[in-house]
C-alpha cells in the first residue's frame, strides 16, 4: 500500500486481467500508466485545462494550446481510453470534461497540479479566457 495526499492505494486497484491491459470491472488504469498521460505536455495541459474549466469543447482546447485540430482530438482520444475525460456530442461540438468516474487518488493529484503549477497554463488559460467570450460553439 503507498499513500499519495490522503488517498491510500492497495496492489488490487491496479490489477489487470491480462497482457492487453484489460482492466478487470473493479480495477483502474494502473498509476504508471497514469503518470505517462500526465508526462506529456499537451496531454496535462488538457487536463488542467479541464480542471480549472469544467467542460470545454475541442475549438476551446485547440485555441487555448495554439495547436492543430488533429493533435488536440489524438491526445483526448488518449485520455478518453484510459477514462481520464468523458464527452458529449451537442450537434456537430464534441465538448470534453473530467471524468466523473476518477479514482480519487488521480483527482487529487490534478487538482494539487493546477493548484502548485498554475503558472504551467497561465497562456493557455488567458487565451481561453479571451475565447470563451467570443466563443464559436
Amino acid at each position: 500500500m503507498f499513500c499519495i495526499q490522503n488517498a491510500c492505494l492497495t496492489r488490487r486497484h491496479f490489477i489487470y486481467e491480462n497482457s492487453n491491459m484489460n482492466f478487470s470491472t473493479d480495477a483502474h488504469m494502473p498509476p504508471t500508466q497514469f503518470f505517462k498521460c500526465l508526462a506529456e505536455d499537451t496531454r496535462l495541459k488538457i487536463l488542467l485545462l479541464l480542471k480549472s474549466h469544467p467542460e470545454l469543447c475541442v475549438c476551446d482546447i485547440t485555441l487555448a494550446l495554439e495547436t492543430s485540430q488533429p493533435k488536440v482530438s489524438r491526445h483526448l482520444a488518449e485520455l478518453k481510453k484510459y477514462g481520464l475525460v468523458s464527452d458529449e456530442r451537442r450537434g456537430k461540438w464534441i465538448y470534453y470534461r473530467l471524468s466523473a468516474d476518477l479514482p480519487s487518488w488521480q483527482a487529487i493529484i490534478i487538482s494539487t497540479a493546477l493548484d502548485s503549477n498554475a503558472e504551467f497554463i497561465d497562456v493557455e488559460t488567458a487565451l481561453l479566457n479571451k475565447h470563451l467570450t467570443e466563443r464559436c460553439c
